[in-house]
């Protein structure tokens, strides 16, 4: 009876250890976790700003392909109403072959 009662005290002992450890393990952990919200929320207002940029890039680059979209219809278009507007840079026609360049004369066949 009394290893019984040895046994229990030494078990009521290593549950007490345990559950001490626990709690200062549990005042760890929030600690840690009240370090831890300011960088969240931190992450969360960049990844807001970087969403909101990734949109304003995309939102800028829709605009860029409809004008060009507007130009080609411009171009392609038949007739005399085809007329590019100020601000459109010329588009270059590339209908035949290179133009011919002069024949220069070798260094040999220059006076000196």
């Amino acid at each position: 009876m009394d290893r019984l009662a040895h046994q229990l005290n030494t078990l009521s002992e290593l549950v007490e250890a345990i559950t001490f450890r626990l709690l200062e393990l549990e005042e760890k952990v929030s600690v840690q976790q009240q370090r831890l919200e300011p960088l969240v929320e931190a992450s969360d207002r960049e990844d807001e700003h970087q969403d909101a940029l990734r949109k304003l890039r995309f939102d800028q680059t829709e605009q860029r392909l409809s004008h060009l979209e507007q130009l080609l219809q411009l171009a392609h278009s038949p007739g005399p109403q085809a007329s590019f507007p100020e601000s459109a840079p010329p588009l270059m026609a590339i209908d035949g072959p290179f133009p011919e360049e002069l024949e220069q004369p070798f260094m040999d066949d220059v006076p000196a």
